[in-house]
């Protein structure tokens, strides 16, 4: 408890020590499943989220962060605080290494196969708010969690499309599909673009985004909110008319046409898919 209470100390060297600590003991806090689990999991996310700490001291805790969402179990009263503290402690000034250890931990969580069949309200705004904000972060690595984590929902039952119609998830798709070609939007810029490393990850990014997109987009409320987010429209057309494959510019002008078509034609091509 007194190294929990530590981690809101002003001194950035004092709190690091503090969850360098609390990051050697979670496995046994969690295992006990212990009260102060909680008020740890919630200093962890203000820190990460917090705008006048250090970068070193961010890293440390997204890398407990990470520990413990190998550690607590679903069925724990403490996994639904963690999952909220991994998605919603990102801000966009964090360096990549803390992107990374968020898109890690979300993986962690989500891999453990019964989660999602019995936390269902986990597919929410939130994990998509923040899938979105780990692929603007152009990084091959966080970029391969974010597919890994997509793949690894069940995003065709029925049951969950209403989380689909969220902004996070277009946002999600939009960035997946604009890296292609090391060529990136920035919708809160304008539509500005910024050249970056291309990757091998960028290809398979756009093309997963692209299938999950002809996928998802026969159903007739993803499809609308698809269609109405701007920076996602945007993205396709650029990529139906700058992508220097010929095959990935047809793709694309498929997907535009899917997500522009009435409910008959979308089932139509539905059901050749």
């Amino acid at each position: 408890t007194a190294l929990v209470q530590k981690t809101s100390d002003e001194n950035d060297t004092v709190t690091e020590y503090s969850i360098e600590a609390l990051r050697n003991l979670s496995a046994e806090i969690a295992s006990r499943d212990l009260p102060v689990l909680s008020d740890l999991i919630r200093g962890l996310g203000s820190v990460i989220s917090s705008r006048t700490r250090s970068i070193d001291t961010k890293i440390v805790a997204a890398s407990t962060l990470k520990k413990l969402s190998s550690c607590v179990q679903w069925q724990s009263l403490h996994h639904e605080t963690l999952f909220l503290a991994v998605t919603k402690s990102l801000v966009p000034s964090d360096p990549v290494e803390v992107y990374s250890l968020i898109g890690q931990s979300i993986m962690l969580l989500l891999q453990q196969a019964t989660i999602v069949l019995n936390r269902p309200a986990l597919l929410n705004a939130d994990l998509f708010d923040c899938l979105s904000e780990l692929s603007s972060c152009m990084n091959a690595a966080v970029t391969s969690n974010v597919l890994m984590t997509l793949e690894c929902l069940p995003l065709d039952n029925a049951e969950n499309h209403g989380a689909l119609t969220c902004p996070g998830f277009a946002s999600t798709m939009a960035y997946l599909i604009s890296t292609s070609g090391g060529v990136h939007n920035h919708p809160e810029d304008g539509g500005r673009e910024t050249e970056h490393d291309y990757s091998r990850q960028d290809d398979e990014g756009r093309d997963a985004g692209l299938r999950m997109m002809k996928r998802l987009g026969v159903t007739p409320s993803v499809r609308r909110s698809m269609r109405e987010n701007e920076h996602l429209m945007m993205s396709l057309t650029k990529l139906s008319l700058r992508a220097e494959s010929e095959d990935v510019r047809e793709k694309a002008r498929d997907v535009m046409m899917l997500l522009l078509m009435s409910t008959e034609g979308a089932t139509t091509v539905g059901q050749e898919i």
